[in-house]
């Protein structure tokens, strides 16, 4: 496993099952350092595939996060059966996009 190595296959399956948080300083800090050491150079172009997947890992996370707020935020606020009638509707907008 070659897990050490930033941006190999296996830091990428470590890096998904970390929790939201401590991926998403990961992910930031690998996005800074392609920018920061490819910028201005030909390997700009090549480090925009790690960027395009870097960025997509990050909102990815950030949608997790976002999405548990709501949860927990409708569930300590509305009563029972008002959560799940919006938890309903919510997966059925899910299925819609």
């Amino acid at each position: 496993m070659n897990a050490s190595k930033v941006g190999s296959s296996d830091w990428w399956l470590v890096i998904q099952s970390m929790p939201p948080s401590e991926a998403l300083q990961h992910l930031n800090d690998f996005r800074a350092s392609l920018v920061r050491h490819n910028q201005g150079t030909p390997e700009y172009i090549a480090a925009a595939k790690d960027l395009i997947k870097v960025n997509a890992e990050i909102k990815r996370f950030n949608l997790m996060l976002d999405n548990g707020r709501w949860y927990n935020a409708c569930r300590n606020v509305l009563p029972p059966e008002q959560f799940d009638a919006v938890l309903a509707e919510k997966r059925i907008l899910e299925g819609l996009k």
